[in-house]
């Protein structure tokens, strides 16, 4: 595998682990949570997105009440937030740890709590495409799925 190739793998969905900064991260139901990302840490807990505070939608997120004690004690290594919709647990680092490149002021969260704007539109136009049954006319389940990846840059 070539150096470019292994800077371009993905996590399970459609991003590199190198970040950029047009990239949207959506809840599962479509709440927007951030745009762009920086990277793609793989620790002993598994892979996190990393955002800086720039990149998350901060109005779209709170510190729930029995978190707050975590801002002004120094015994805890992260913030824990929450998004306002959909209850996923965002993470912002306090202190660094020996499991994982986590970085001091960054925000943190799983992947598995969230969808990318490909995920989203991919669903929306697999909707769209089931509720029209002339536009499924001709094409087999993997034929309309290979061309919808590929519309959205996603196939191979």
């Amino acid at each position: 595998m070539s150096r470019n190739q292994k800077n371009n793998r993905n996590i399970g969905f459609h991003i590199s682990i190198k970040g950029n900064q047009y990239q949207e991260f959506y809840t599962k139901s479509g709440f927007l949570v951030a745009k762009g990302y920086k990277r793609i840490v793989i620790g002993n807990r598994g892979p996190y997105i990393e955002f800086t505070p720039e990149q998350i939608i901060l109005e779209n997120i709170f510190i729930p009440e029995e978190q707050k004690k975590r801002v002004s004690e120094d015994i805890w290594y992260y913030i824990e937030y929450r998004t306002k919709r959909d209850n996923v647990k965002i993470y912002l680092q306090k202190k660094t740890v020996a499991y994982a490149d986590y970085r001091v002021g960054l925000y943190y969260i799983s992947p598995s709590d969230l969808q990318t704007s490909y995920e989203k539109n991919k669903g929306q136009i697999l909707r769209s495409f089931k509720s029209n049954q002339k536009t499924l006319e001709g094409f087999k389940n993997n034929d309309y799925q290979k061309s919808i990846d590929n519309f959205l840059g996603g196939g191979a």
